[in-house]
């Protein structure tokens, strides 16, 4: 396990996983509380306490298996993830909390949440 990640990543341990979306061929999972803001052209969003953006493979597993992965995106717009729907219901219904966190020493990500939910991070 490599300590410094799960130490870096503590503060993400109880939170809720609330939000999460793609820009620039990254993944943003966002964690705790969303709170109304403003982007950069000035328009309404919300924001959670916590994001986490990654730029290499990622997928998510429940307790029926694969929901969604980095493979059901394309370049650009091309999307495949409509078999994930349900699980985006659930996170701005009943999110899913983060109750333990795993890092290798390859720098690969586990958070285990709750629902049997997992969110594996591949480098």
């Amino acid at each position: 396990m490599n300590l410094k990640i799960e130490a870096a990543l503590r503060p993400l341990n109880g939170e809720p996983l609330t939000d999460m979306w793609r820009y620039a061929g990254c993944q943003k999972f966002e964690f705790g509380v969303q709170r109304p803001d403003r982007n950069s052209e000035g328009e309404e969003i919300t924001l959670a306490d916590y994001g986490l953006v990654v730029s290499c493979d990622w997928r998510i597993h429940g307790p029926h298996g694969r929901v969604v992965s980095s493979d059901d995106f394309g370049p650009g717009e091309s999307r495949r993830d409509t078999q994930a729907d349900s699980f985006y219901d659930l996170i701005y219904t009943d999110p899913p909390v983060i109750d333990a966190i795993e890092a290798g020493a390859d720098g690969a990500l586990l958070l285990r949440m709750t629902q049997g939910f997992t969110l594996e991070v591949l480098p």
